[in-house]
Formats: structure tokens, C-alpha cells, sequence
């Protein structure tokens, strides 16, 4: 049990120092494409890392001041729109992946 709970908190950053390696080796080989995939994937990691930090917080501080969060969305919406904007991210970076890939096959 201790190792899966040791393993949860060491996956995700083991998983951005991969990025981070995959982003240098896109950049060295001058894939472009390759390069916004792994950066967008970055910035998507970071937010998966530091969202259980800023979000609860967020919620309670709306809550507890009884404020009326944006465009009057309830609060159950604003977890959700952090969510949608979460799997958006990721499928931009798959886009970018998409057309570059598709674009160096091409050209071969």
C-alpha cells in the first residue's frame, strides 16, 4: 500500500521530466510541432499537479465570501469548466502533434 501511495506522488512529476526531455529533443532535432506538443503538455501537467492546490481553495474563498463566481456560473460549473478546459488543452497538444506529423510525412 505504501508503494502506491508513493507512487502517486512521484508519477506526475516523473511524467514532466519526461516532457521536459521530450521538449529538448524536439527543439535539438528542430521538430516544431513536436516541440508546441510537449510545451502545451507541460504547461497540461503543471496545471494537473497544482490544481488540487488552488482550486479548493478557489471554491472555498467563492463560498465562504458568498461571491457569485464568473459569468454566474454555480460552483459546480466552475469545477466543470476546469475540467473541460483541462481535457481542451490536451487536445490541442494532440492537434498540433496531428498536423505536424502529418505535414513531415509529406514531405518524405
Amino acid at each position: 500500500m505504501v508503494l502506491v501511495g508513493s507512487m502517486i506522488f512521484v508519477l506526475p512529476y516523473l511524467l514532466l521530466v519526461l516532457l521536459v526531455i521530450g521538449l529538448i529533443q524536439c527543439k535539438r532535432y528542430s521538430f516544431r510541432s513536436g516541440f508546441y506538443f510537449f510545451f502545451i503538455l507541460i504547461i497540461h501537467q503543471l496545471n494537473f499537479i497544482l490544481t488540487p492546490f488552488y482550486l479548493p481553495k478557489y471554491v472555498d474563498y467563492l463560498g465562504e465570501n458568498n461571491i457569485q463566481p464568473p459569468l454566474g456560473m454555480s460552483l459546480a460549473e466552475v469545477t466543470m469548466v476546469f475540467y473541460f478546459l483541462d481535457k481542451l488543452v490536451l487536445c490541442i497538444a494532440f492537434i498540433f502533434l496531428i498536423v505536424g506529423l502529418k505535414k513531415l510525412w509529406k514531405n518524405t
